[in-house]
């Protein structure tokens, strides 16, 4: 929908909805399926205790001629319940350039959900770095990584002419605010098994206070400091208790993609100063700019940050390892937490950098 306001400013709103009608699904049909269940709160399927999966038996006395390997079933996901779809709506309030002014502001939320991403390089990556509750083989639709959120974009411009239009300088501001990235809280190790032991994609359990108390805790030393279970305890409770996602959850399994990164603003600005000169009737425009991207960053040391978190997930709860191969009450260390489970971004990159990059550009038009 647009509608002009007249004296050059327009408002327009949009929204699109998009469903995947086919969607890509894997299995590893390399795996005899879990037989076995973990025992205590956050209960989920267990492929076995080793943490290794058992091979399909295809010849004479069990013997699996891709047993260092797996075997993917590519086809497209049955269940139409369950397909990815993606919805966006944006308003907008646009001017157009008069008397060297322009400006724009908009504001767009974006939700997409998906059951399985397909941006990986390999089949095999596509199937292994799924978070999931019960195993890779049992992909359930979830948050994207790609889920947009709310994002604020504004843009204001003026350009300033004077002496006789010899020399001109315009002035550009550009924000964009923005959703943090989702993320998912996982384990250190694999409780379920489906790949090894040492795969940190299994989604927590988010135990209540009274939960916690039942769990099995290890000493756990860190940086020579011995943490006893009790203490622990403690820890990872009063850490629940300070996370909005976290404490929400309580009782139920940490989602995919289920938290964020923290919301981030960034202001660039953009000084071009323009000189005219007439020769032979013909003008010329020596044109001289100076950009600083994130310019917020620049005013003060604590505007502009921006964050990353690899993978897209945090390994909040150590798993070590199940009580025997008759009983299997996992076993846990909780490390004391120094800040929060995000890194300032490194990157050098304009619209990235948690820094202020600034750059001088020559152009002449003739």
């Amino acid at each position: 929908v647009d509608r002009n306001l007249g004296k050059g400013w327009t408002f327009t709103m949009e929204g699109m909805f998009s469903k995947n009608l086919n969607e890509i699904y894997y299995q590893n049909i390399n795996i005899i399926p879990p037989a076995l269940v973990s025992n205590g709160p956050g209960s989920r399927t267990v492929y076995s205790f080793s943490g290794t999966p058992s091979r399909i038996p295809m010849r004479a006395g069990g013997i699996n001629p891709y047993a260092g390997g797996e075997i993917f079933l590519l086809y497209n996901n049955p269940d139409k319940k369950s397909r990815g779809f993606a919805y966006n709506f944006s308003a907008i309030i646009d001017k157009k350039f008069r008397k060297g002014f322009a400006a724009t502001v908009s504001y767009n939320y974006g939700s997409s959900v998906v059951t399985n991403e397909g941006s990986s390089s390999q089949n095999n990556s596509q199937w292994r770095f799924m978070e999931t509750v019960n195993g890779r083989n049992f992909v359930k639709r979830s948050t994207s990584d790609f889920d947009l959120g709310h994002r604020i974009y504004g843009y204001v411009s003026k350009k300033f002419n004077y002496a006789k239009e010899k020399f001109a300088t315009t002035v550009t501001l550009v924000l964009n605010s923005q959703s943090g990235n989702p993320f998912s809280y996982v384990y250190s190790a694999s409780l379920v098994g489906d790949v090894s032991r040492f795969e940190t994609n299994d989604l927590i359990y988010v135990p209540t206070s009274a939960e916690i108390g039942s769990m099995i805790f290890t000493n756990n030393t860190v940086n020579g400091v011995v943490f006893t279970p009790a203490e622990q305890r403690i820890l990872l409770d009063n850490y629940i208790s300070a996370s909005r996602y976290l404490n929400k959850r309580r009782g139920n399994f940490a989602e995919r993609n289920g938290d964020r990164l923290p919301w981030q603003s960034i202001l660039d600005l953009k000084i071009q100063q323009d000189f005219n000169i007439k020769l032979s009737g013909k003008t010329y425009t020596i044109q001289l700019s100076y950009d600083v991207y994130n310019f917020t960053n620049m005013l003060s040391k604590k505007w502009g940050q921006t964050y990353f978190l690899s993978n897209d997930n945090y390994s909040l709860i150590q798993f070590a390892g199940y009580v025997s191969a008759t009983n299997l009450t996992p076993q846990f260390r909780f490390n004391p937490q120094n800040g929060k489970p995000w890194n300032l971004s490194n990157s050098n990159s304009p619209g990235l950098s948690a820094r202020y990059l600034s750059q001088v550009g020559v152009r002449i038009i003739f």
